[in-house]
């Protein structure tokens, strides 16, 4: 994460400290002049993505290591029964004791452990306070195949294993959740692969209608070409229901991972637009990051068109990701 780390005491009024997040994802701070238990919030970006995550701290974390992740921001809002923010908000972080939080860190680790397993990470590793790299290994590697997200309406967070679209839903409000998330294949796409693709409406030339589903539960597949002489390889999700949005297309450079192309289909799969060569406005917000084979869409146009030419089509992508194989 690029970004800064904000650390709030338990003093009234509240004392704070900002400092930046180095390159290596680590961060530093002096907290002796503050009141313990502390809560920590990391706000940045990671993929072309806006994220902010909390975590908290005690005295007996002082001179180690305490991460913030969206696991720890889980671990927080499980103890408080609700949102994180919120609870870091209100500045009454009483709750967050040692043995509450290591409580809550055990029944967590509990319900990822086949995920962990999966990577090589025994079952004395610790969400809240072992150390990592930001290297795709190890606990970096859980993060990066668990997808977090949480309604701050319902107080329900939904924890998705990305490499086979399995899921399990965490009450914040009740302390007896034991479902587990499986590891190894199954879900609603193709193994080791998942598509979480939204759509927002943007105006639509005259005589055209707007796109307004989105893709969620779909096949990705790769494979290699070339575009405009350029080797690529190009990542198609393709919606297992017809839809308004029907498919998806990425061309990226395979050398480089540079985007070159973008594509869509919409309705039927008989019905599918040109492709739209970047830097066009139809490649607007999408980045690759090869390494963790994802492919990141922010505020990203759907309008399939050249300069030239009126608009066909046209929606807009806020957010989302693949993972692909």
């Amino acid at each position: 994460m690029v970004g800064t780390v904000t650390t709030k005491d338990s003093s009234s009024p509240a004392k704070d400290k900002i400092v930046t997040i180095a390159a290596d994802g680590k961060y530093t701070v002096d907290v002796s002049d503050l009141t313990l238990p502390l809560m920590m919030r990391a706000d940045g970006q990671v993929g072309g993505r806006s994220y902010s995550l909390y975590s908290a701290a005690t005295s007996a974390d002082i001179g180690a290591t305490v991460n913030i992740t969206p696991l720890t921001d889980l671990i927080v809002a499980n103890i408080a029964g609700q949102v994180a923010a919120t609870l870091y908000n209100s500045g009454n972080f009483s709750g967050m004791t040692q043995a509450a939080l290591n409580q809550a860190e055990t029944q967590l680790q509990q319900r990822l452990q086949p995920v962990l397993d999966a990577v090589g990470l025994s079952a004395l590793i610790d969400l809240l306070r072992t150390t990592f790299n930001a290297d795709h290994t190890g606990l970096d590697e859980v993060l990066d195949i668990l997808r977090v997200t949480v309604d701050p309406t319902t107080l329900q967070a939904t924890i998705q294993n990305t490499s086979n679209n399995q899921q399990i839903v965490d009450d914040l409000a009740s302390q007896t959740d034991a479902t587990v998330l499986p590891a190894g294949s199954g879900g609603g796409g193709a193994t080791g692969v998942s598509a979480d693709i939204d759509v927002t409406n943007a105006t639509p030339a005259s005589g055209n209608t707007n796109i307004n589903s989105g893709i969620a539960g779909a096949i990705v597949t790769t494979a290699s070409d070339t575009l405009n002489s350029v080797p690529v390889t190009r990542v198609e999700v393709t919606a297992t229901t017809d839809g308004n949005l029907r498919k998806v297309l990425v061309y990226f450079a395979t050398a480089t991972g540079a985007v070159q192309a973008v594509s869509y289909s919409w309705g039927t799969a008989s019905l599918q637009e040109n492709i739209v060569s970047c830097p066009n406005g139809g490649c607007t917000g999408v980045s690759v990051d090869q390494t963790a084979k994802t492919v990141w869409f922010s505020n990203t146009a759907l309008d399939n068109h050249s300069p030239s030419a009126p608009a066909d089509k046209f929606a807009t992508l806020p957010l989302g990701g693949i993972s692909y194989p």
